[in-house]
């Protein structure tokens, strides 16, 4: 259960930290300033979760790959609503 809640705060830490980027094409505007430090938080809390329930190296890698497939994913969002519109 453990590793779960910790995938979670990772992936919504890390959806947040996209979405208050200047670059990003989500959102008409992007997240004030305090949205992006509630997601660097989210995504240290879900590596404290992981480390806890999993050994270190794991753990390590497992909030990077987390990291890589939601941020290599979310750019592709705005073409998607694009072509359905």
């Amino acid at each position: 259960m453990l590793k779960l809640t910790g995938i979670f705060f990772s992936f919504i830490g890390y959806i947040v930290l996209y979405l208050s980027h200047s670059n990003q094409a989500i959102l008409k505007q992007t997240l004030p300033k305090i949205w992006q430090y509630t997601g660097i938080f989210f995504s240290f809390i879900g590596l404290i979760f992981l480390l806890c329930s999993l050994s270190k190296l794991v753990a390590v890698l497992m909030w990077l790959a987390i990291l890589t497939f939601v941020w290599s994913f979310l750019p592709f969002i705005p073409l998607f609503k694009r072509a359905n519109s």
